[in-house]
């Protein structure tokens, strides 16, 4: 790696740092600047980051179309999987094996959840006094059906 090219992978993080490795280092397709001005635009949208930054790349090296054929090839493996585990779960439902490969998804999906759920907590709540918030909130959606802005307003206006 040359040093020219170190900058961008020390400030990335996780799969932006894949992401910069892939694109700055191996395809050599975005420079250091243009990697990180694209990582920054992705960080300030909301959304999924990753689907962002390969929109992005691909209308930096194509400009429209690019974006739009690499935002769309980033969605079709998701969109093809998902549409032959409905169409199998349509058709043989009932089916024992079916039933049980589609329960044990369940399973995995809600694991992922979890884990993100306690990664990030442990990050956002660093004291009891944001763990107390966090608890409150997740009973007064949940359970008194405050809505969400409510919630939020509420705990902003409380620090």
């Amino acid at each position: 790696m040359g040093a020219h090219r170190a900058p961008v992978l020390r400030r990335a993080r996780g799969p932006d740092r894949r992401h910069a490795r892939i694109l700055v280092e191996e395809k050599r397709w975005l420079g250091d600047g243009r990697f990180l001005h694209a990582l920054n635009v992705c960080m300030l949208l909301p959304g999924p980051e990753a689907q962002q930054l390969a929109v992005q790349t691909g209308w930096l090296m194509h400009r429209t179309w690019g974006g739009v054929i690499a935002g769309a090839l980033f969605v079709l493996p998701g969109v093809v999987s998902i549409m032959a585990l409905s169409i199998i779960y349509a058709l043989h439902g009932d089916v024992g094996i079916v039933a049980g490969i589609v329960l044990g998804l369940k399973a995995a999906v809600l694991a992922i959840v979890l884990q993100a759920v306690v990664r990030i907590g442990k990050r956002a709540l660093k004291n009891n006094v944001t763990a107390a918030l966090a608890a409150l909130s997740l009973v007064a959606i949940f359970f008194l059906g405050v809505p969400f802005p409510s919630i939020v307003l509420e705990v902003a206006l409380i620090g």
